[in-house]
């Protein structure tokens, strides 16, 4: 069943090595890829656990994600964007990926590919992406969507069932997908919050509802640890750098969380 294969996934990641015992492990492959992060972090690859993850599940496959949504497109300008900092985030779980699409962004000379759509409508995405993920062969989307019908003022019971046609079209290409699905952030004081938890809420429960064993549906609740004042821009909707910081670590501590570390006892 895929959820076991993905799980399989990700824990794989996190040991990141080949099958085999921790002495066989190439000190060299822990370098590699904190190379790519900034600053101190703690790796799986030295968590004391790993070399049970090693014996149980071989070496590490390779998983390939998609991002869709508001946050993933290129400012124009090559600079960083969400995708740059999850593409860091994942490789402090030590989790060999790949992203898909049919756009991609360059940031730091690193090419990321998406299917980044700002200021789209769930109903328009839902036309859109599905068209650009055929026989890419996605094991994983992670989706930040629904922020334009709140600005909009779509009543929050349509925009969820937006959310769930996205989720039935993107099924048909690959049964067994994995969906991470953000929660919006608005700030408490903003005229859109109610109607922002509304539509969370019911994000939450739909991710319940479609979630099976095959193709799990999470909701990533990234309002946990948010600091408004360093995290949002002074529109109060979009994220500044810190905040998108902030979102793509909450997804890594996510994914994480739900094929690894069930019971939150780990140090990530």
């Amino acid at each position: 069943m895929k959820p076991t294969s993905c799980m399989i996934l990700v824990i794989a990641f996190a040991c990141g090595c080949g099958g085999g015992s921790m002495s066989e492990t190439p000190s060299s492959t822990v370098a590699t890829n904190e190379d790519r992060l900034d600053g101190e972090h703690h790796s799986l690859a030295t968590d004391p656990n790993r070399e049970y993850f090693i014996t149980a599940v071989g070496g590490p496959p390779h998983l390939k994600f998609v991002c869709i949504g508001e946050l993933l497109s290129s400012d124009g300008n090559g600079n960083r964007t969400y995708q740059y900092y999850l593409d860091k985030e994942l490789y402090e779980i030590m989790a060999r990926h790949d992203f898909v699409g049919s756009q991609s962004v360059v940031c730091d000379g690193v090419t990321l590919k998406g299917e980044g759509y700002p200021k789209t409508r769930l109903s328009s995405l839902a036309e859109l992406v599905p068209n650009g993920l055929t026989d890419q062969n996605a094991d994983l989307a992670i989706i930040y969507a629904g922020q334009q019908e709140i600005i909009d003022g779509i009543p929050a019971v349509r925009a969820v069932n937006q959310y769930r046609v996205l989720i039935e079209k993107l099924r048909r290409i690959e049964p067994e997908m994995q969906f991470f699905v953000g929660q919006i952030v608005v700030l408490p004081e903003s005229p859109l919050h109610e109607r922002a938890q509304k539509f969370n809420k019911g994000l939450a429960e739909l991710a319940s509802e479609l979630s099976n064993e095959k193709s799990i549906v999470v909701a990533v609740d990234h309002t946990k640890g948010l600091d408004a004042k360093t995290m949002l821009n002074p529109d109060a909707q979009s994220f500044s750098v810190e905040g998108i910081k902030h979102i793509a670590k909450g997804c890594a501590q996510t994914m994480f969380r739900t094929f690894w570390d069930k019971n939150g006892t780990g140090g990530y």
